[in-house]
């Protein structure tokens, strides 16, 4: 009787160890997709800069940019707030508005550009 609950102790922590393990296989793969995940929103977010940028400059076509920009400022911001691309960005954001004339917006790009890059400033 006695072994019997051992072997029956030890299947049960068998089991246990192989769904800790099939989770962590779970986790692996779920972080791989997320990195891929995030990978394909920054190849997205370069295009749509890009694409901003021809509707602004080339195509004189603001409100096309504003979209791409916006959305492209959506997608960085994975990044984390005070990176790089989301200032720039915000700047590109801003000169865009501020080309169509739209004065409270680009005014709006340019200060939380300024107060990312203060706290950059901060952090060295």
């Amino acid at each position: 009787f006695n072994i019997l609950q051992r072997c029956k102790k030890l299947l049960e922590l068998q089991r246990g160890e192989a769904l800790v393990n099939e989770s962590q296989d779970i986790l692996d793969l779920s972080e791989e997709v997320r990195e891929v995940g995030i990978s394909m929103d920054l190849y997205r977010a370069d295009n749509m800069i890009a694409m901003g940028h021809c509707y602004d400059v080339k195509l004189d076509d603001r409100k096309k940019a504003v979209t791409n920009l916006r959305e492209a400022l959506k997608l960085y911001m994975h990044l984390g707030s005070d990176h790089e691309v989301v200032i720039n960005t915000l700047q590109n954001l801003g000169t865009t508005y501020f080309g169509a004339k739209r004065f409270v917006e680009a005014l709006r790009c340019f200060q939380d550009r300024l107060l990312l890059l203060r706290r950059l400033d901060e952090k060295k």
